[in-house]
């Protein structure tokens, strides 16, 4: 029996409730398309991840190009028809799977106080794209759309690429984003798209997106992809025991939502340690740093920062320690940056005299 036949009823019933409902089609792709993420969505580095997100980059710019350049020839082959006939449907879930995968490697790599404007912008072009104001600028949002994925996964691709972050890296992936825009704008030119078109609905609204992540980056609020912070505590003292470290916390059982001893109550000859773990991709190899600050009336000053050497490819993340001997009472800070200052995470911490002078019990962890 032949597909068309075979499958017909459905797809008129399809048609019927896409004709009815056609308004919240898109919202309902990516919603799909999140969803799809959450079950199937391994680490950053995944191989499988990143050839599928470039298969889903390269048909959502094939389906933005014959928005601007429908095929000239009548299409006969019966999938081709369907592809053409639900293109935005599928424009729409293939930008809602990138952007939801996007968010949730952003999220995981960075403190949300750091990162909070850049999940920002991703959650707003996502909602203004759902608003029948924006939606009648059609093209101008789909392209925004499009440049927003496309460089979210260059600056992360790169990197896992090279082992390395740093500027240079967010650069080269800058600037494979304009290039690839200009080739495209090469071809629109090509088949007869008027210049003026071109630069207000392709070139302008990818141009300003490419020109905030440059922003973003630069007042270091873009999140250290693919760099994320899978752990990290105060503790009292940490031992090192074959392969497994082990940390020493006195925190109280029912302040369970501290890591460790973040209300740390010190005697003579304390020593404050901060224990972390960041995941890097396989092959990465480079500097992270742990930065101590002090809050002062002036804000919070840097007392230490010192460099912690991150090898990659272990799953529960690399695992690393400082400590202080010498602090003060009162509030303190510690973020785990990268070598250009980019947040990867942070923990508050309230140091205060400890006047009990009744035998501490420490709590033993072993952190894998």
């Amino acid at each position: 029996m032949e597909f068309s036949n075979k499958y017909q009823p459905y797809i008129e019933k399809f048609n019927h409730l896409k004709d009815e409902y056609e308004q919240y089609f898109p919202a309902l792709f990516f919603a799909l398309g999140f969803s799809f993420d959450l079950f199937t969505l391994g680490e950053i580095d995944d191989l499988i991840n990143i050839i599928t997100q470039a298969i889903y980059l390269l048909v959502a710019g094939h389906i933005l190009f014959t928005y601007y350049c429908p095929p000239k020839r009548e299409i006969t082959n019966k999938y081709l028809k369907y592809y053409f006939e639900y293109k935005d449907d599928i424009f729409h879930f293939l930008l809602g799977s990138l952007l939801s995968a996007f968010t949730i490697f952003y999220f995981k790599s960075a403190s949300v106080a750091n990162s909070f404007l850049f999940l920002g912008l991703i959650s707003s072009l996502l909602l203004l794209n759902e608003i029948p104001h924006f939606q009648k600028l059609g093209h101008l949002v789909r392209s925004a759309l499009f440049m927003l994925c496309l460089v979210s996964f260059l600056i992360y691709v790169i990197p896992i690429i090279f082992g390395k972050t740093g500027m240079l890296y967010f650069l080269s992936a800058a600037l494979i984003a304009l290039l690839l825009v200009l080739i495209k704008s090469y071809l629109f030119k090509l088949n007869s798209i008027s210049p003026d078109e071109i630069l207000k609905e392709f070139l302008l609204p990818q141009a300003i997106i490419l020109l905030l992540f440059i922003i973003l980056y630069f007042s270091k609020i873009i999140p250290p992809v693919p760099l994320s912070l899978k752990h990290i505590g105060i503790y009292h003292d940490l031992r090192k025991k074959d392969n497994t470290y082990i940390t020493y916390s006195n925190r109280p059982w029912y302040n369970f939502w501290s890591n460790g001893d973040q209300n740390y109550l010190y005697r003579k000859g304390d020593k404050v340690f901060v224990f972390t773990k960041v995941f890097a991709p396989a092959g990465f190899a480079g500097n992270i740093y742990i930065h101590w600050l002090k809050d002062t009336d002036d804000g919070y000053k840097t007392s230490d920062r010192i460099p912690l050497k991150v090898t990659g490819g272990r799953r529960e993340g690399f695992r690393g320690f400082s400590y202080k001997s010498n602090y003060s009472e009162g509030d303190w800070q510690v973020r785990i940056e990268t070598e250009g200052g980019l947040e990867i995470g942070r923990i508050n911490i309230s140091i205060s005299k400890d006047e009990s002078t009744e035998k501490r019990r420490f709590k033993k962890v072993a952190q894998e």
